[in-house]
């Protein structure tokens, strides 16, 4: 009977120690999960940051693609002008205008 009893209680201390190292391997599993949620959040969070600064970037660059620097001015009745075409082809052009040229020889 005294060896039941010890046996048993050596059962009962083998029980709670495997219940407390399963309750330790929940807590590994609820923050291993917990790990896992907040890196793919982390990851969407990046992809959704990727996509917005590539979009803000090509608003940057149409908005540099459409820069007009054209100007004219006037002195003395001469007019000055330039056109800028806004391509790479360099077809810019400079144009003079004065009053009463065309009827000059």
């Amino acid at each position: 009977m005294k060896n039941t009893i010890k046996y048993c209680q050596r059962l009962r201390l083998l029980f709670n120690r495997f219940a407390s190292s399963e309750l330790g391997a929940m807590q590994v599993a609820e923050y291993l999960l917990m790990g896992t949620v907040i890196t793919l959040g982390v990851l969407v969070g990046l992809a959704s940051y990727r996509d917005a600064l590539v979009l803000e970037y090509g608003d940057v660059a149409t908005a540099f693609q459409r820069i007009d620097q054209s100007y004219s001015f006037t002195i003395s009745g001469t007019t000055y002008s330039y056109t800028d075409t806004g391509s790479s082809s360099h077809t810019n052009t400079i144009s003079v205008t004065s009053p009463g040229a065309a009827g000059e020889n």
